[in-house]
């Protein structure tokens, strides 16, 4: 399942409050995003850093290992509908990427150490 099957889903079930928060959150760190983005891998949605310093692969426009992307969309119940599959479909999608970044920029305060090199060169606090 791809984020705007997932979207289509909620919808599907009445959560159009759910996908407006959800956008807004993401709206609301766009500039900061979208500069991890051009940092992690230029933009390129299925970019795959398969040895990642610790061995364990980062995909996807933020980078982001699997362990880090389950652990944050779990915590915030972002995808309550997704099964494991789903989850790492969602794991490799640009858009299920950006709102668990605006999610951890939201909630979390020491966020940019899950984006090491990139989250230190951010212009944007």
């Amino acid at each position: 399942m791809d984020f705007f099957s997932y979207i289509a889903s909620l919808i599907l079930v009445g959560n159009q409050m759910t996908i407006d928060k959800n956008q807004m959150i993401i709206e609301r760190h766009s500039e900061v995003i979208d500069q991890l983005i051009w940092c992690e891998s230029r933009g390129i949605e299925n970019a795959i850093n398969p040895s990642d310093g610790d061995g364990t692969d980062s995909v996807g426009v933020l980078q982001f290992k699997w362990k880090t992307f389950s652990y944050f969309a779990q915590k915030y119940n972002l995808f309550p509908l997704a099964d494991e599959a789903d989850m790492q479909n969602l794991w490799r999608d640009k858009w299920a990427q950006k709102l668990v970044a605006a999610t951890m920029m939201e909630n979390e305060k020491n966020w940019k150490s899950h984006w090491k090199i990139c989250g230190s060169k951010l212009t944007n606090k």
